[in-house]
């Protein structure tokens, strides 16, 4: 497949690449911020989410959802949280994602 407007997806993997503004495109974008934990990276350390080691649930959801929006470009992103079933110290967070291209 020969892609006008190339970037690398998410996961990286030898020869992924997904569509610029495409919903793969955006998937992969919201899916760095959400792995990376704020001063994680040297260059930016303002990149990523805060963090939710310690925290007690419910989530500050809010504060996930605003780090998305600083660093992907408008996507529509709706966010929601679950106690884990098999390991019921952790909270599962699913994100919802869908480009602006997609909703026109």
């Amino acid at each position: 497949m020969v892609f006008e407007s190339p970037h690398w997806g998410y996961p990286f993997r030898r020869g992924h690449v997904v569509e610029q503004d495409s919903v793969e495109h955006v998937e992969a974008q919201v899916a760095r911020v959400l792995c990376c934990p704020m001063n994680a990276r040297v260059e930016r350390p303002e990149f990523g989410v805060p963090w939710p080691h310690f925290r007690n649930a419910p989530l500050d959801l809010a504060s996930v959802k605003a780090a998305v929006k600083r660093w992907v470009p408008a996507p529509t992103l709706d966010l929601s949280q679950t106690l884990d079933q098999i390991n019921l110290g952790e909270i599962v967070v699913y994100a919802g994602v869908q480009s602006d291209s997609e909703s026109e």
